[in-house]
């Protein structure tokens, strides 16, 4: 018997224990590291993100090494304006897809002209603008850990990663503010606010924007009332849609109001609400 080949052997197959060893460490830590993130997006564009049978998905999976899905394009934002699009990776992995994403959103938009931006730069900005966090593993820290973590992280030296966490995202630090008033008719308000105030609540923790309506009707016209959402640009058009798709349902219960009834369209309801100019809160 070769001892030196038998010791050489044994070595070998310790030395490829420590490595599968810390193979399997290194693919726990990466889990561990793994983060959940959602954006919302204008619905024009959710087609090219997925792509022919799931091509540009599969293109986000191989390039960036992110998980891309638009989980609710089919059902609660079917009639809305924006879709929502979640992205799962780790925190490098998931930087590569916002790069990817904002590069889709470019390309779709020099051949739309609803698109609201322009550029790589300007949808990378707006992206960051609307980021969730879903963070499932946030869940799992010890409370004490998580009460220190749960709303505001920064990281201040250079300019380095800044995140404050909030019910409905995170936006980054000198995100523009904006305002937008709607005037609706007061035969609505009920409907926007539900019971104890809390459609409207949910609508502004879903969205992070903080819609309010007036408590008066207008000096000018009683029977109408003015309607205000802030946020950043995004958070207040998710608001918008979810405040609009809430009083199409009013609409539709409404069969003596103009353009009621069950057939009620958003064409018509639009009719009865007055959009003033959005306005950049200083």
């Amino acid at each position: 018997v070769d001892v030196q080949a038998l010791e050489q052997q044994q070595q070998q197959q310790q030395q490829d224990v420590h490595t599968n060893k810390a193979h399997a460490a290194s693919q726990n830590d990466s889990k561990a590291s793994d983060r959940k993130v959602s954006f919302i997006v204008p619905s024009g564009v959710a087609g090219l993100i997925v792509g022919k049978k799931g091509v540009g998905i599969k293109k986000f999976k191989s390039l960036a090494g992110v998980k891309l899905s638009i989980p609710y394009g089919d059902s609660s934002e079917k009639d809305l304006s924006y879709r929502t699009v979640v992205m799962e990776g780790t925190s490098a992995n998931i930087e590569q897809g916002i790069t990817m994403l904002s590069e889709t959103l470019s390309s779709w938009a020099e051949k739309d002209e609803t698109a609201e931006y322009q550029g790589v730069a300007a949808w990378l900005q707006v992206l960051y603008d609307n980021l969730r966090e879903e963070g499932s593993n946030m869940q799992q820290q010890p409370k004490t850990e998580k009460k220190q973590k749960d709303h505001t992280r920064e990281k201040d030296a250079g300019g380095k990663e800044q995140q404050t966490l909030m019910a409905a995202g995170a936006t980054r630090k000198g995100a523009v503010q904006v305002r937008q008033t709607l005037i609706i008719p007061l035969a609505g308000a009920g409907m926007i606010v539900g019971k104890q105030g809390k459609t409207i609540k949910m609508i502004n923790t879903k969205t992070g924007a903080n819609a309010a309506l007036a408590k008066d009707p207008l000096e000018s016209d009683k029977t109408r009332k003015e309607l205000v959402i802030k946020g950043t640009r995004a958070q207040v058009l998710k608001a918008k849609d979810e405040l609009l798709a809430v009083m199409l349902q009013w609409l539709r219960n409404a069969p003596d109001e103009p353009g009621g009834g069950p057939d009620a369209t958003k064409q018509a309801l639009m009719a009865l609400i007055d959009e003033e100019e959005e306005q950049e809160i200083a």
